[in-house]
């Protein structure tokens, strides 16, 4: 009887961690989503270009959209690498993941600079699970 104060306290302890330990393992999910929303911000150029080189629809100047969508397919490829990485590295994973996207998309902005208010909510819905990843990993990996 005297020892179920201690054991309910245990508990309480590993209660605690364990619902600590779930909150710090979703920054790799954060990556899985963050490659989800730019496949899904990658849907509209690859449209645009569909429309203006199989039925010729379209005023504006679409040359620009093949190396958009280059670049956005390149970047969902290098999330889920980092995603995959992220099981045995999560914050250097998310590090890599969040510098890789300003990169590309400074490069972006920088070489198509018409493009770069194009789909900005979902950019910086993207920027923000970035950041929430690093802050994930940086809980995990810092020293207790």
């Amino acid at each position: 009887m005297e020892n179920i104060p201690a054991l309910l306290q245990s508990l309480r302890e590993c209660q605690a961690r364990s619902a600590g330990e779930q909150r710090l393992l979703s920054g790799r999910d954060w990556l899985l989503v963050a490659a989800f929303v730019e496949f899904l911000t990658m849907l509209y150029p690859v449209h645009r270009y569909i429309l203006a080189s199989v039925f010729g629809t379209g005023t504006e100047n679409t040359a620009y959209l093949p190396c958009l969508i280059g670049g956005m397919a390149a970047l969902i490829v290098v999330l889920m690498l980092l995603w995959w990485w992220a099981r045995y590295a999560p914050f250097r994973a998310a590090v890599v993941a969040l510098f890789v996207y300003l990169f590309l998309h400074g490069a972006i902005a920088l070489f198509l600079p018409q493009v770069v208010l194009d789909g900005i909510a979902s950019k910086i819905l993207v920027l923000l699970g970035l950041v929430l990843a690093v802050r994930t990993g940086w809980l995990r990996h810092r020293p207790q």
